[in-house]
């Protein structure tokens, strides 16, 4: 029996070895109307929901930040199957860096269509139809300077959809650190 409990004991120590505590530094979005979760297997909750719009057509916003190795980037996707056309009035998005309280300029504004990535402009978008629900229909990248600011908020021009202009809310991101063992950690 002192045997069978040594070589358990052992066992749960060995395994136990490989997993090692680490750090994963994130954004935590958050907006009036909104819903954070967590993207994965790590808790860190880091995707903001919105869905906003009229009784007669909505849409689902989802966004997220990422201090990435190569590129900064703001992430805003569009899904919902009720609207046709979609479009902002302006390219201009603001970044204001709250701990600072100043303006940072943004680098590129890219539009992910279903067959295109390239500049945002102002022309209204057709999107498809044939696309799962709960897909991204329509995307943003908004590229920041290195390093982010620890604390910011995106102001976005109005959306204008299907000819309905709609005014986003403020989006605040704020840098957390999670600190645990993740799964794929072990």
């Amino acid at each position: 029996m002192k045997i069978n409990t040594f070589i358990l004991f052992l066992s749960l120590v060995l395994t136990l070895s490989g997993c090692v505590p680490n750090a994963v530094t994130y954004y935590r979005p958050a907006a009036e109307g909104g819903y954070v979760h967590a993207k994965g297997f790590v808790p860190t909750v880091s995707l903001l929901d919105i869905v906003i719009g009229s009784p007669h057509q909505s849409v689902h916003i989802r966004a997220w930040a990422n201090d990435g190795e190569h590129k900064n980037i703001v992430y805003i996707g569009f899904s919902g199957c009720a609207w046709n056309n979609i479009n902002f009035t302006s390219t201009d998005f603001k970044v204001i860096d709250l701990d600072n309280n100043i303006a940072i300029n943004v680098l590129s504004v890219f539009a992910n269509k279903h067959d295109s990535f390239k500049k945002l402009n102002t022309i209204p978008y057709a999107a498809p139809h044939k696309t799962l629900p709960g897909m991204t229909r329509f995307s943003i990248d908004i590229q920041l300077p290195n390093p982010m600011p620890k604390k910011f908020e995106l102001l976005s021009p109005l959306l204008i959809i299907d000819g309905e202009k709609i005014t986003l809310p403020t989006i605040r991101f704020e840098q957390q650190v999670w600190v645990g063992i993740s799964p794929l950690n072990c």
